[in-house]
């Protein structure tokens, strides 16, 4: 097991045993099956002595409102429809959905290459784009890399600055990343703090060349993206996608 996640689950654990002490709501009652407890925490880790870390500082957030956070079943499935957000302990019970998030939360970069993003969708705030600090909406490369008004990331696709999604997937997966929470619209997203740099690769069809993954993949690195989210199928990388 990875240390660090067994400090979190033994971290997290008593702030879920003080709600699940109160009559469970049926949400709560679907969202501990998901968390593991302190007893499975210690069992998986054995006899081994575990150091003991200072707690993460966090804050206990209000109720969160986000329709498809506090909703079960949308599908058909016997638990909650974002039971990653509970499963993980971003997220608990209490017996309505509060958020437990650690502070200070720093924004930070992700690259998401895929197939742009749909940046007028209600429940992706502009403000979770990236912008590029170093150029203008003036006609000019005014950061020297090649590109013209490169705001918000690049279509390398069709060639211009202009990354909106034609396919669909990648505004899901730019949801399922940064979506708003406590807006009362859709899901919550799973980091609140990311800044979504858009590069789209993916054309309308669902296709993408290595060519363009690849370039996608070197300007996310010249940008100072610290994270890259590339989920694609399809044949295995080619040379230049290995290189970048």
């Amino acid at each position: 097991m990875n240390p660090g996640l067994a400090v979190l689950v033994l971290v997290l654990a008593p702030v879920l045993a003080v709600s699940t002490a109160a009559q469970e709501s049926p949400l709560q009652q679907r969202a501990a099956a998901l968390i593991p407890t302190t007893a499975t925490a210690s069992a998986a880790a054995g006899s081994a002595q575990i150091e003991p870390l200072p707690p993460i500082t966090a804050v206990l957030k209000p109720v969160i409102n986000d329709p498809l956070l506090r909703s079960a079943g949308s599908w058909g499935q016997h638990y909650p429809d974002q039971w990653g957000l509970f499963h993980i302990g971003l997220v608990h019970a209490d017996p309505e959905p509060r958020g437990v998030l650690p502070r200070p939360l720093e924004p930070i970069t992700v690259a998401l290459i895929d197939s742009g993003v749909d940046y007028s969708h209600p429940d992706l705030p502009v403000s979770h784009l990236w912008q590029n600090p170093n150029e203008q909406a003036n006609g000019r490369d005014d950061d020297g890399n090649g590109l013209i008004d490169d705001l918000i990331g690049w279509n390398f696709v069709s060639g211009n600055n202009s990354p909106w999604d034609d396919h669909g997937h990648g505004t899901h997966i730019a949801g399922v990343i940064a979506a708003g929470r406590d807006n009362g619209i859709g899901i919550a997203g799973i980091a609140p703090n990311a800044r979504l740099m858009v590069l789209k690769v993916v054309d309308a069809s669902g296709h993408a060349s290595g060519s363009h993954i690849a370039q996608a993949i070197r300007y996310a690195v010249s940008q100072g993206a610290q994270l890259i989210h590339l989920s694609l199928g399809g044949q295995p990388p080619g040379a230049s996608e290995l290189d970048a």
